[in-house]
């Protein structure tokens, strides 16, 4: 196993995400994030907590 170095950048909804594997990027609210990156697309919906 490898070291692993993630670094990320918000730009509004935005992040983009610098690695050593590549970049990626990704958009999206709290709860809901969409994005892609070296490893692929992928659909991130969390629990959010309104109260």
């Amino acid at each position: 196993m490898g070291i692993y170095v993630r670094k990320s950048i918000s730009a509004g909804p935005f992040r983009f995400y610098f690695s050593s594997g590549g970049v990626g990027v990704s958009v999206g609210v709290k709860g809901l994030r969409i994005g892609t990156g070296p490893r692929g697309h992928y659909i991130h919906a969390g629990v959010v907590d309104l109260a």
